[in-house]
């Protein structure tokens, strides 16, 4: 999936005071910035769809904070593991 207006979606974003942007469904951690904005990608608490770790993100969740017009995130590993069921 995509979002077919993307490029008018960044261009808007450049007249605004954008502090992140939040985006998921990849099931990895991820960050990228472009034009000062972060864009961050907050892993699964399934990993990788109950397959295990996805592309080095072990399952787990982001925590996001937001203070003083800033974001600051960390991602929370908490023990879980899934098994693959191909692998039982």
């Amino acid at each position: 999936m995509r979002v077919v207006n993307a490029s008018e979606i960044l261009d808007l974003f450049d007249t605004v005071n954008v502090i992140a942007v939040l985006q998921g469904h990849t099931h990895v951690l991820e960050r990228v910035d472009w034009h000062g904005v972060p864009y961050i990608t907050g892993g699964a608490v399934s990993g990788n769809w109950w397959h295990g770790t996805r592309l080095g993100t072990r399952e787990g969740f982001l925590v996001v904070d937001v203070a003083n017009g800033r974001v600051s995130t960390r991602y929370e590993i908490y023990g879980f593991k899934s098994i693959d069921p191909h692998d039982t």
